[in-house]
Order: C-alpha cells, then structure tokens, then sequence
C-alpha cells in the first residue's frame, strides 16, 4: 500500500478520535478518492488532450479543455497573479507561455488521478521546460482539477508549484 493510500483510513481515525463532528466528517469522505477514476474513459481522454496541448506547445487545443465558467489559474513563474480566467483570457495567457518556452516533458501518473465524491477530478503533471533565451531548465509540477459540464471533463483549477 503507498503512503498515498493511507491518507484517507489515517485520516478517519483521526477524526474519529478527535471527536470531529458529522460535517467535517462528511467534507473529508468527499475528498477520498474514487476507485473509478482510473476507469473513466472520458476523463482519461480530456488528460491525454491537455498533456499534448503542453508538449506540443498547442493553445488552441489546449482552449478546448476549458469550459464556458472561468478557470482559477495559479502558475507562479508563469502568471504574477494568480486568479480567475475566462476561456479566451486563457487562451492569450498560453498563447504567451507556449511561445516562451520550450516543453521538453509532460508526464503523470495513470494511477494518480482521483475522482472525489463531489464529482471533480485531480490530477498532477510534472511539465519540464526550457525558457527561450536561456538555458534555464524549469521544472514545473502542476496540479489540475477537472469538472463534468455535461459529458465533458473540463479545466476548473490549476495550480503550480517548482523544484
């Protein structure tokens, strides 16, 4: 068993024997991940389209993972402000990232990919770039979230942390 799946027995015990209250409770099981989610087709689909958006650099592919709501966007090294962004704003922001960089790797993990009880997919990626102009080599892990808009897994949030 990875350390990964402990979280969530570890966590009821804790909560258990901290008394916690059927509310909090209830918003910890809705974060537990689904065993499903490695089973969706749909959602594996709208993973695969995002990560050759990144590697090949594709905004107009990657516009099509977005949704008609706005999107919370945190790329710390890429955006200075993180924030919610319309499709089109997302659109111009990508644009720019795409044709500052160079994407050497996308790559995740099939087995990490969680569907929550509240319906929202998690993923993360470890995106790896050059910036143009530089040598810098950036290593960049990002975190999505996907919603089901109809039958269509969408971009809600993504966030990024670097090593």
């Amino acid at each position: 068993m990875r350390i990964r799946n402990l979280a969530w027995p570890l966590g009821f015990l804790l909560l258990v024997g901290a008394g916690a209250s059927g509310s909090e409770f209830q918003i910890y099981k809705r974060l537990a991940p689904k065993a499903e989610a490695r089973k969706d087709t749909g959602l594996d689909l709208a993973i695969q389209k995002v990560r050759r958006s990144f590697r090949e650099r594709d905004t107009d592919r990657l516009e099509g993972c977005f949704g008609n709501k706005k999107v919370h966007v945190s790329l710390r090294s890429r955006i200075r402000e993180s924030g919610y962004y319309t499709r089109s704003q997302l659109h111009f922001i990508f644009d720019k990232i795409f044709r500052d960089v160079r994407t050497r790797s996308f790559e995740y993990s099939p087995r990490d990919i969680t569907i929550s009880d509240d319906g929202r997919a998690y993923f993360g990626a470890e995106w790896t770039y050059v910036v143009l102009g530089s040598d810098t080599l950036v290593i960049e892990q990002l975190h999505f979230v996907f919603e089901k808009e109809k039958d269509s897994w969408l971009i809600s949030d993504i966030k990024t942390s670097s090593r």
